[in-house]
């Protein structure tokens, strides 16, 4: 016997390491299983499962003493659509809800969060997104406007002055780009009306020069009130800039018009300059004189009916009689006597200039041009330039009383309009259409809506009276213009 054990023991060792891993039997149905059936039972698993046959899997079978707790480790690849989902009874699968289909919709700009779905930050950057491209939130607006309110009613309960910021205006496109800054597209929040924003660096405004000349543009301007100048509205400050409102002109320029579509007739012309003599009119009468009257500084309304003379940045206020020695203004457009630089009478440089713009206006170019600008002041001082065929005689006079290089010679501005130019009737443009801006209880009907909007009648009138420069007095003349 035990010779038998001892040759049972010698067969055993001899045996491959693989045999002797044989599965303890059971007295459940698996006892009766051959391994060469569990090889393929696992072989079957693995094909089915293939997450089962990578051994660094937090689910590998050679893990199998961490194969019941989850594994913690960094993942190193984020799940996509083409990998296989695996079927472990370990990893929970949920089939996606609709709430959380709902949220990826709303990464579509055109789409609407579904019903039954919370909005999230990630919903609202997304909204905010689509709203700046089409300019209005109209929920934001009207909270806005009713903050505002608040806030001027809490002013004028308290005593306290209340200070205009820019949340009190929204803040568009780029319109153009200046010297010192740049004007942007804005909207009046409390009447939803547009304005235009011009912003200075106060970087810029460091040197005494430069604050001077911005504070007479302001100046200059809140003097004039007329419906052919570019209306001030409004001056405040933010940290980094300060900030002119001023009334929107949405027709462009005379020069981006002749550009556009080529020169005008005299009786497409007629009207415009009409009311350019109106607007340097008034000008005259508030004793400033513009110093750059061009294409480019003739603005037009979205209705193609009015003009706005506009940009006063080298306009001063001057008397008649009194000498100036400053030399400015664009080099086709200058007056011999500025060119001469040993002093001119003020107001006579602005009827040159307008006779420059007349002739620009027939004929899309300008009676004055040179390579350079010493040829140029050569020319202008010789008086020499070449009428088109296609000018009628009448508004060559014209011209040529306005591009006197005697000052003194020169047609008067309020005689302008009394030339025999402007009395042929043949109206062919919408300017004629221009009316009175007066309506009956039109001041009535402004202040009304400035009473809902928080102002008291009293402080309105008071600024009016004081030409004040406040958001009582901007919103009173943003009304004035647009009604």
């Amino acid at each position: 016997m035990e010779e038998r054990a001892k040759l049972k023991t010698s067969k055993m060792l001899k045996r491959p390491a693989s045999k002797l891993t044989k599965p303890i039997a059971s007295s459940s149905k698996s006892s009766k299983t051959s391994p060469l059936d569990l090889k393929r039972k696992v072989q079957s698993q693995i094909k089915v499962n293939p997450v089962l046959k990578d051994s660094n899997s937090k689910y590998s079978i050679d893990n199998q003493e961490n194969s019941l707790r989850p594994y913690t480790g960094a993942p190193h690849h984020r799940r996509v659509k083409s990998d296989p989902v695996p079927n472990s009874p370990y990893i929970p699968l949920k089939k996606p809800t609709k709430n959380t289909q709902a949220v990826k919709k709303t990464t579509n700009a055109s789409s609407k969060p579904s019903r039954g779905h919370r909005r999230t930050n990630s919903d609202n950057e997304n909204l905010k997104k689509i709203a700046s491209n089409h300019f209005f939130i109209s929920n934001t607006e009207e909270h806005d406007k009713d903050q505002i309110i608040e806030s001027i009613r809490s002013s004028f309960l308290m005593g306290i002055p209340f200070v205009t910021t820019i949340d009190y205006y929204k803040i568009g496109k780029p319109l153009g780009k200046g010297a010192f800054g740049k004007v942007y597209l804005g909207v009046h929040k409390l009447s939803g009306l547009r304005v235009a924003v011009k912003t200075i660096e106060k970087s810029f405004m460091q040197d005494e020069r430069t604050r001077k000349k911005v504070f007479q543009e302001v100046y200059i301007m809140n003097k004039i009130h007329d419906k052919n100048v570019i209306r001030l509205l409004e001056l405040f400050e933010s940290p980094r800039h300060l900030m002119i409102v001023l009334e929107y002109a949405g027709g462009g320029d005379l020069l981006q018009l002749l550009r556009a579509r080529g020169k005008l007739s005299e009786s497409e012309a007629r009207p415009i300059f009409k009311q350019i003599v109106d607007a340097v009119i008034a000008c005259h009468n508030e004793e400033i004189i513009h110093r750059d009257i061009k294409l480019d500084n003739i603005l037009l309304n979205e209705e193609m009916t009015l003009i706005k003379l506009c940009d006063f940045g080298v306009s001063r206020v001057a008397k008649p009689g009194f000498k100036i020695n400053e030399q400015c203004g664009t080099p086709a457009y200058l007056a011999p006597e500025i060119i001469v630089n040993e002093g001119y009478e003020p107001f006579f440089v602005d009827v040159w200039s307008m006779g420059i713009l007349l002739y620009a206006l027939l004929s899309a170019t300008v009676p004055f041009k040179a390579k350079t600008i010493p040829e140029l002041h050569k020319i202008i001082l010789r008086g020499k330039y070449i009428f088109p065929d296609y000018f009628s005689e009448c508004v060559k006079d014209f011209i040529t009383e306005m591009l006197n290089p005697i000052p003194h010679l020169r047609i008067k501005l309020n005689d302008l309009k009394k030339h025999a130019w402007f009395s042929v009737d043949t109206l062919d443009s919408s300017f004629h259409s221009t009316k009175d801006s007066y309506t009956p209880n039109r001041h009535n009907n402004i202040l009304n809506a400035l009473r809902e909007y928080g102002f008291l009648a009293e402080f309105v009138e008071s600024s009016l009276k004081n030409r004040d420069i406040n958001h009582a007095t901007a919103s009173y003349n943003l009304l004035d213009i647009n009604m």
